[in-house]
């Protein structure tokens, strides 16, 4: 089971909602999640639940076969495997695209598809102390309350919103999915594509163009989720896409499968844990 929570209005800039999985695996069980660029914090709660979290390609990610510590998933643009076995609890704290950064207070080129765990942050040692409080509490609700209370206090110390924010350009790029060049940002926003380059890869880890990709996609699956009638040339056509074996190289490199297989086998992961929801929907965030 995913419930989700919204975040306090202070909160809001850097955090889309939480999501708390809660649950028993009798057996280990694999799913797969498409990309969908949305970076998270991860935090256990009432006892460490055995999971692990890698990317697809790389194989980064949150490897450790126990979920035992705090962790910052960076954002990515390749799939995740996550599999289960055993009592599951855990926070997940769906962050806005840039928050990453403001979370971290540093560049993030090069660590999109990677897992931080916190307590190796220098300076992020409260939530060492947060992680310890979080092994007494078996209520999803009050775990989150302690989560959302020691974030308020390290984002309204450490992040500073107006440094070079992104949001302007992500926003607009949200609304168009598929119709943008880098060129049109440069022209839109009156910069340079090399600026843009470079901004991204700080606050995000990945690049304008790649996030153009996934971006259509995170668009064309959320549309596929609620009307599965539609067939793929329809999709084509809808979304911009050259021809079919377009939209199944993007499905391949997003989901790891073409999109047939993909919302035939993990469809429910997708909906179960709000993906067609978070980062694109007013509903919980983005």
């Amino acid at each position: 089971m995913v419930i989700p929570f919204i975040p306090h209005p202070a909160l809001a800039p850097y955090v889309s909602c939480y999501l708390v999985k809660t649950g028993v695996f009798e057996s280990e069980t694999e799913l797969v999640f498409s990309a969908r660029g949305i970076p998270m914090l991860v935090f256990p709660f009432k006892a460490p639940s055995q999971t692990t979290y890698i990317y697809g390609e790389s194989g980064g990610g949150y490897t450790n076969p126990q979920m035992d510590k705090a962790a910052l998933l960076v954002a990515t643009d390749e799939y995740a495997i996550a599999k289960f076995v055993g009592e599951i609890n855990f926070v997940m704290v769906m962050l806005q695209t840039t928050s990453a950064y403001h979370f971290l207070q540093s560049n993030l080129r090069g660590l999109a598809g990677s897992a931080i765990v916190l307590e190796d942050l220098d300076g992020h040692h409260p939530f060492k102390d947060l992680q310890d409080q979080l092994w007494s509490v078996s209520d999803p609700a009050q775990a989150v309350e302690l989560i959302q209370k020691a974030l308020i206090n390290h984002l309204n110390q450490r992040a500073k919103p107006n440094m070079g924010d992104l949001s302007p350009v992500m926003n607009y790029m949200l609304r168009q999915p598929g119709q943008l060049t880098v060129q049109d940002l440069g022209k839109k926003f009156k910069c340079s594509e090399r600026w843009l380059e470079k901004q991204f890869a700080a606050q995000t880890g990945l690049s304008p163009k790649a996030w153009l990709r996934l971006i259509r996609f995170r668009t064309v699956a959320n549309y596929w989720l609620s009307h599965p009638e539609e067939s793929s040339m329809y999709i084509v056509a809808k979304f911009d896409y050259t021809d079919q074996s377009h939209l199944i190289k993007d499905f391949k490199h997003f989901t790891g499968n073409p999109p047939t297989y993909h919302f035939e086998h993990f469809k429910h992961a997708e909906l179960d844990f709000k993906q067609n929801e978070v980062g694109l929907s007013g509903l919980l965030g983005g």
